[in-house]
């Protein structure tokens, strides 16, 4: 009852994936699996963003380099790359 709301605040995942990472880890490792399961799913949790947001940064970028219209600058000295 206790770890969800604790994990939460400590590693930035919801209590629901807390319950699912402890539950699954203690599934397939026993004892040793559900204390491996939190930094587990951090690890998964920032892979994933960092996965995403790279895939939209370049995105946009492509889109940008192939877009027809001029940008505008914003006080910089020079356009993005």
């Amino acid at each position: 009852m206790v770890q969800p709301r604790v994990m939460t605040r400590a590693i930035d995942l919801s209590p629901a994936a807390v319950i699912i990472a402890v539950m699954v880890g203690g599934t397939l490792a026993g004892v040793t699996g559900a204390l491996l399961a939190l930094p587990v799913a951090a690890m998964v949790k920032i892979a994933v963003e960092q996965y995403l947001i790279s895939t939209r940064l370049d995105k946009v970028r492509e889109d940008a380099a192939t877009s027809s219209l001029p940008r505008r600058r914003r006080g910089r000295s020079r356009p993005l790359p």
